[in-house]
């Protein structure tokens, strides 16, 4: 007897398998283009956006006694659902400066008085009392210093903090602005204009802090030597560190070393301190 061979017409389970892990490599692929598609979009229209911005503003100061707006609206510059910008401006400095960001989402670009190519990065001061206009508020003594507010004299409209000391003091610490928020990697860019009645050695920090205050690491500026009486500004660059992290504090503090420093009766001066999420120092603003 002769038996007829069933044919087969279908796919079994591991063709059947295949198919779909091949379906699913290809997805994979076209999300991962279409993300990045989608991406440089964004970055390419927020570059144009912050272009266009530093155009009508650079425009309205030549029109107006070089002197930047006050606000974006009367340059005609408003958010939409595709750009929101943050706009800072001082026109107490010399040369007068501004900083705008355009951003989307958790992508910014950046142009200043300075620069006007846009940038990757946030350039708006993340320090909530940074020229001590009104008060002290947020900064803290340390050691033997006493702080003040004088409202007279300083570079940025009026008012700037002085730390004195009525005793000599060998102490290396200084005041600090605590609890300023960071994102995990990003890169950070401090400065502060600072000026002593004294030739002291001095330096400036970012403290990567976590939420218990612990220091994690940090960053310095070089030391430098004030020349008595003349405003100096120091700065530095870094990089938050990953792990428990979540918060910096800004600092100043002389340069560690032997003897008496503070003499009866001396001084620091600080002022305009600004902290942006920058790879580069940007003029100050408020």
């Amino acid at each position: 007897m002769q038996w007829v061979k069933e044919k087969r017409t279908g796919f079994t389970i591991v063709e059947l398998l295949i198919v779909i892990v091949v379906i699913a490599i290809l997805a994979a692929i076209t999300i991962v283009a279409y993300t990045g598609i989608q991406d440089r979009a964004t970055q390419s229209s927020l570059q144009s956006s912050a272009k266009q911005a530093y155009t009508k503003i650079q425009t309205y100061a030549v029109e107006n006694n070089e002197t930047y707006p006050t606000a974006l609206s009367s340059i005609g510059l408003t958010d939409t659902p595709d750009v929101t910008y943050t706009y800072r401006t001082d026109s107490t400095t010399a040369p007068k400066a501004f900083c705008l960001v355009a951003s989307r989402q958790s992508t910014d670009y950046f142009v200043t008085s300075e620069n006007s190519s846009p940038t990757a990065g946030n350039c708006a001061n993340m320090v909530g009392n940074p020229s001590f206009e009104a008060n002290t508020n947020g900064w803290n003594a340390g050691g033997a210093n006493v702080l003040s507010r004088v409202s007279t004299g300083g570079l940025f409209e009026n008012g700037f903090a002085r730390s004195s000391y009525a005793s000599a003091s060998s102490e290396t610490a200084g005041n600090w602005y605590p609890n300023i928020p960071i994102v995990n990697g990003k890169i950070y860019t401090g400065s502060m204009y600072v000026r002593s009645n004294i030739g002291v050695t001095v330096l400036m920090r970012l403290e990567w802090k976590n939420s218990s205050g612990t220091i994690q690491s940090y960053v310095t500026s070089p030391t430098t030597t004030l020349v008595p009486n003349t405003w100096t500004r120091l700065s530095m660059t870094g990089t938050a560190p990953g792990g428990s992290a979540t918060n910096m504090t800004i600092t100043w503090q002389r340069s560690g070393g032997a003897g008496i420093t503070w003499t009866a009766g001396s001084r620091l001066d600080v002022d305009g301190v600004i902290v942006t999420q920058t790879d580069s120092v940007v003029p100050y603003t408020n």
